[in-house]
């Protein structure tokens, strides 16, 4: 069934009105009016629009779609890929946040950058994305990403509280869905009226990711409810940003850049190598650049080691044999 539009504004008002009663949280008023700003200006609907087309020909689990020169020159990716857990597909109710979730990140960095360029992302494009800086804002600063001046360098202990964080009690989880139910109800003309896209699912996944970088970022290992309230007014303020104005270090202005989805492979974008999956102990190893299938004879359990062209081929034979992933 289809609720009229007048229907979703009526059910808008009594969520407001039932948040601002049962939560005296800074940041509450501000998230409201961030939402009226999106749904007014149309950026929030372009952004969900070029979700689909960017998504398309990249894969974003795991974290391997990431440009090998970031995983290389990016101390944040880095560090995070050394200290947090790294499964075959992301689960995002899980027990623990892991490494392909926290990427998330970059694909909306993807995704917001190509909305303000108007065009297909190039290489020099993504070592803007990657390498400008704009993820330590967000990920140190969150709601205050423009203004911040400085980040602190990451570190491994950052990361593996992330990895183990929880909401604090259910009241801030219940505000943080109540939020997630508001901007549904704010923007229903672009998100629909029943879950859950590939769209909707992946967003949720990055806002507690965000939430949990506050906590984080505080030396705490549970998420409060300040925390989702910062997470969701972060990623609205982004969605509002033109970010094509962060810029890597050391890129000339002119240089002109091969178009990613061109037949010709930009430097730093090497096709990827394929993955190994061990059929004793099921853990799988992403080949890098440079290595091969048969520089490996068996996994360190002792292992058979199976050879994957893709992941999307490593998926179905884990779906064909029914592995729990």
């Amino acid at each position: 069934m289809i609720i009229p539009p007048e229907i979703m504004e009526w059910q808008r008002e009594d969520m407001i009105d039932e948040i601002l009663a049962d939560y005296e949280v800074e940041g509450i008023e501000d998230i409201i009016h961030e939402l009226d700003l999106v749904k007014s200006n149309g950026s929030y609907e372009k952004m969900a629009n070029n979700f689909g087309i960017v998504n398309k020909r990249r894969n974003y689990i795991m974290g391997c779609f990431l440009p090998s020169f970031a995983r290389k020159e990016n101390s944040l990716i880095k560090m995070a890929s050394e200290n947090m857990k790294n499964p075959i597909i992301p689960r995002p109710f899980g027990d623990t946040f892991c490494y392909g979730e926290y990427c998330l990140l970059y694909l909306y960095l993807e995704v917001i950058y190509s909305m303000y360029s108007e065009r297909k992302l190039n290489y020099g494009d993504l070592r803007n994305i990657y390498l400008s800086g704009l993820d330590f804002r967000l990920v140190f600063a969150l709601e205050n990403f423009e203004c911040v001046l400085q980040t602190p360098e990451p570190t491994p202990d950052f990361f593996q509280r992330l990895r183990k964080m929880h909401f604090v009690d259910k009241q801030s989880e219940k505000l943080f869905i109540k939020i997630s139910m508001l901007k549904r109800a704010t923007l229903h003309n672009v998100l629909g009226y029943f879950f859950f896209s590939s769209f909707q699912l992946s967003e949720m996944i990055l806002l507690t990711v965000l939430a949990g970088c506050s906590a984080a970022g505080d030396n705490r290992d549970k998420v409060n409810a300040y925390d989702g309230v910062r997470a969701n007014l972060a990623y609205l303020k982004l969605i509002r940003t033109d970010i094509t104005q962060y810029k890597a270090p050391g890129i000339p202005k002119t240089e002109v850049y091969d178009d990613l989805n061109g037949e010709n492979q930009s430097a730093g974008l090497e096709k990827e190598k394929g993955y190994l999956l061990c059929e004793q102990c099921l853990g799988v190893y992403h080949l890098e650049p440079g290595e091969s299938p048969e520089d490996f004879e068996t996994c360190r359990c002792g292992g058979k080691l199976i050879y994957f062209e893709n992941f999307f081929e490593l998926e179905n034979e884990l779906l064909r044999q029914k592995i729990d992933i």
